[in-house]
């Protein structure tokens, strides 16, 4: 996708530089019963489920939302906007608790009952 017109635009990643990304953490709430849900996911001890949000997964010492952040942060995104859905609260919380030196997180919550696309 670059710019074919040799304009400084050559790719995603020089887009976002200095500016504002959005992440995507909504997902639909499961049709399980939320007895079946497990209660700690992104903790080192807890067996993830399915319902599990896969941004809260491990990836060695974070989550993985926490390292799409970093990275983000590296390439220069001054503010990030998350938006969230179902157990948006937990990745709320995740992101809340990583130290982010040179990028602020912002968050847009859908609701845990949101049901559409974005």
């Amino acid at each position: 996708r670059g710019s074919t017109d040799g304009g400084p635009y050559r790719g995603p990643h020089r887009r976002a530089r200095g500016g504002v990304a959005l992440v995507t953490a909504a997902r639909r709430a499961p049709a399980l019963p939320a007895s079946n849900l497990s209660s700690s996911p992104g903790k080192a001890n807890a067996s993830p489920s399915p319902q599990d949000p896969k941004e809260l997964l491990l990836l060695g010492d974070r989550p993985l939302i926490v390292h799409s952040l970093k990275m983000l942060e590296t390439a220069g995104v001054k503010v990030a906007v998350v938006l969230v859905g179902y157990r948006g609260d937990d990745i709320v919380d995740c992101v809340q608790e990583a130290q982010f030196a040179t990028m602020s997180v912002d968050f847009i919550d859908l609701g845990e009952q949101w049901a559409g696309s974005h």
